[in-house]
């Protein structure tokens, strides 16, 4: 128990006289790469509620962890790196919206309402 063994898609192992468990490095690894591959596809895109989806995508994997202490702070990384890149996105469509206006064409003004809804929400 000491070195650890892969149970249930968790790593449990006891440490410092308490049983500890954390995703099995391999699995969580490949839903890291896989959640990052869809977050840079987000940022590519011209859609903000993409990011919604992947909060709750992250929402969901966390919560099929509960018995691990370490989920609090990895929720927290993934949210923080998430809104980043809505903020960029934001930046991105605002800056789109706003030239077309110039060039005389009009836009309607929801993507920039869900940019600033979604914003502050985070």
């Amino acid at each position: 128990v000491a070195t650890g063994f892969n149970f249930l898609g968790y790593r449990w192992r006891r440490q410092e006289g308490t049983v500890h468990a954390e995703p099995s490095r391999l699995r969580h690894e490949r839903w890291e790469i896989g959640f990052g591959d869809d977050l840079l596809f987000a940022l590519s895109a011209d859609e903000v509620g993409a990011f919604d989806r992947l909060r709750a995508r992250l929402r969901g994997y966390a919560d099929s962890k509960k018995e691990w202490a370490g989920r609090a702070k990895f929720v927290a990384r993934w949210e923080d790196r998430i809104a980043d890149y809505e903020a960029m996105v934001c930046k991105r469509l605002g800056r789109l919206l706003g030239s077309s206006e110039k060039l005389g064409q009009t836009n309607s003004s929801a993507d920039s309402l869900a940019c600033s809804s979604t914003s502050s929400m985070a």
